[in-house]
């Protein structure tokens, strides 16, 4: 489990890396519910992988702070980083409001 965990994000960048030579559309990464929804993955053992050599950028942002030790602790439950859960929240709520 350690080794899969230790060399999953290589494994994903050649993935992405044939797809896109294959001019295949790359999906947007899976939501944990949905991965576990998936009967075929009753037993499996998941855990978040990031695409290697993405660039990212470092932001300033202002919160109050009882919402901000209220996100640490919903991220800290969930395994997460506060940038991952805050990117996660963005993206979700993009993508809700692209539904009608």
């Amino acid at each position: 489990m350690e080794e899969a965990h230790r060399r999953a994000s290589e494994a994903l960048k050649v993935h992405i890396k044939g797809m896109l030579e294959d001019g295949d559309t790359i999906p947007e990464p899976s939501s944990l519910d949905d991965v576990m929804a998936d009967l075929s993955n009753a037993d499996a053992v998941p855990f978040l992988v990031t695409v290697p050599d993405t660039k990212t950028k470092r932001v300033n942002i202002t919160l109050p702070e009882n919402d901000l030790e209220a996100i640490d602790d919903y991220a800290r439950r969930h395994k997460m980083s506060r940038s991952a859960f805050l990117l996660d929240a963005a993206k979700r709520a993009m993508t809700s409001e692209d539904r009608p």
